[in-house]
């Protein structure tokens, strides 16, 4: 990919979410508008969609976030003909799971390869989260408040989980890789490492902060594969004593009770 593609599509995509602002603004329906996702943490990029949450006035309400379909191609023609005041629609796809009760939620493609998230929600229970960006407010939304930090024996409990969950995950993992199964296995790994993260994060205290990338390294060998999983084993085992300092849980067996099927790989102590 271009870095003249990168920034023409910046260019369009910007381009169309100030007409967005301009022609909801200027529209009597709705009274406030907001970016979350990457706009909303400020981690933005070239290639990041618009996920633009839409406040709708209750006179109109019931038609605009009206659900036909809980899932499904296609919208509702007062929605198209919102979508398509700022740009040629060419792929619209509907999954309202992806919205609070009440609220719709449209993906929507245009022809210029530009993507929107669109979510409509009723002004009556509408609350903006922390995290985003207000586009315009001309009805005071309230903003959620910040969650409360979790207590340390919260914490403890979560530490505890989550160090269960890893030692038990390892052996799908390990089965996967055997089997020849290389998508599901990345797919696998990368969660053995986002947990190992969350493991570390816990202990430390941490703040929760979001990760968009994936944190497993891309294996191609058998021998990068193996050498993987028997490195994530070693990096959480590495922190039990840690763990059960801090009063947390450690499972009984560890490596040991995974140690068969990661010594069909590889022996731990090689």
């Amino acid at each position: 990919m271009s870095d003249d593609w990168k920034a023409r599509h910046r260019s369009e995509r910007d381009r169309m979410l100030a007409a967005t602002v301009d022609v909801l603004s200027g529209d009597e329906r709705f009274v406030a508008a907001w970016l979350s996702g990457s706009f909303g943490r400020g981690d933005d990029d070239a290639l990041s969609d618009v996920d633009l949450t839409v406040v709708v006035a209750e006179p109109f309400a019931d038609r605009l976030c009206h659900r036909p379909h809980q899932v499904g191609a296609g919208t509702t023609p007062e929605r198209l003909a919102v979508f398509s005041s700022v740009g040629e629609p060419a792929i619209v796809h509907e999954n309202h799971n992806n919205a609070l009760v009440g609220r719709s939620f449209t993906a929507c493609v245009y022809a210029n390869g530009v993507m929107f998230d669109w979510v409509f929600a009723p002004a009556a229970t509408a609350v903006r989260p922390a995290e985003s960006k207000l586009l315009f407010d001309s009805a005071g939304i309230p903003v959620q408040q910040p969650t409360s930090a979790p207590s340390d024996s919260e914490r403890l409990q979560r530490l505890s989980e989550q160090v269960a969950f890893f030692w038990m995950m390892v052996v799908p993992t390990t089965k996967v890789l055997l089997r020849g199964e290389l998508v599901n296995f990345h797919q696998l790994l990368d969660m053995l490492y986002r947990t190992a993260d969350e493991v570390e994060r816990l202990l430390a205290g941490r703040p929760p902060r979001y990760v968009r990338w994936g944190r497993a390294p891309f294996v191609a060998t058998a021998t990068e594969q193996r050498d993987a999983i028997v490195e994530i084993c070693r990096r959480v085992e590495a922190l039990s004593p840690s763990i059960v300092e801090a009063g947390a849980t450690v499972p009984g067996g560890r490596v040991e009770a995974v140690q068969p099927w990661v010594e069909a790989l590889l022996p731990l102590s090689s």
